[in-house]
């Protein structure tokens, strides 16, 4: 985030804003759990032959309630909710610099994956060894954060766009980072469902390509804001 902060003129979004926002997705990622809580609820209590007749879940539900948490859950609950703290402050602000918008929705994203990380590395801590903390840590730095901040920049460049008075609807700057965040959360939760290790494997694999491809696109995406900004293409306040 800093580094994206300080990367070009800081005089684009004042500091004290970008810190609050971090501050305010640090704290958002509460009621987002709950919500998803509130959520997971719903979909993993959803009725089962196999379970009505005593026998364990078919593979066919696991991989349904691993798609429904992927997608309805957490993609849904949480792009939603970075989106919804990135607009609210660029609207509180009336910001019309895109690198600055930018900047302010990879702010809220991290913020939330700050204390989603905390969170798993605690329950980790709770029930397993030093080593699966460490190996949980490592896994999240290296995938989870990535994924949150491409996604954030997917959604702080749609917002861009939008501010400068681009003809879009709103849900287009969610799409793609809601697809992204569930196909990612699918390839390691319907793989684990599976039971199978070198299934898992593969699930890492494939959620690690979806993170480079994302952070590359996103990457892209932000040089092509930041180029249209410099032409003088884009109206300031």
């Amino acid at each position: 985030m800093f580094f994206a902060y300080y990367r070009q003129d800081q005089h684009v979004v004042n500091f004290i804003i970008v810190t609050l926002t971090f501050c305010i997705g640090v704290a958002g990622a509460v009621p987002v759990s709950l919500c998803e809580l509130l959520l997971t609820r719903v979909v993993l209590n959803l009725p089962d032959e196999g379970e009505e007749s005593g026998h364990s879940r078919s593979l066919g539900f696991r991989l349904l309630v691993a798609f429904c948490s992927a997608f309805l859950v957490a993609a849904l609950v949480e792009e939603v909710f970075k989106f919804i703290i990135g607009y609210a402050v660029v609207s509180s602000r009336n910001m019309r610099n895109a690198y600055g918008i930018f900047v302010i929705a990879l702010s809220a994203s991290l913020g939330f994956a700050a204390l989603e990380n905390v969170a798993y590395i605690m329950d980790t801590a709770s029930t397993m060894d030093d080593k699966a903390v460490i190996g949980v840590a490592i896994a999240r730095g290296c995938l989870s954060v990535p994924l949150h901040a491409a996604t954030g920049s997917l959604i702080g460049v749609g917002l861009a766009r939008f501010a400068n008075g681009e003809d879009q609807p709103m849900w287009k700057v969610l799409l793609w980072p809601f697809l992204i965040h569930g196909f990612y959360d699918f390839a390691l939760m319907g793989t684990e469902a599976t039971g199978s290790k070198g299934w898992q494997a593969f699930g890492l694999v494939v959620a690690f390509t979806i993170v480079l491809t994302a952070s590359l696109w996103a990457y892209q995406e932000v040089r092509k804001l930041s180029a249209d900004e410099s032409r003088g293409t884009w109206r300031k306040v």
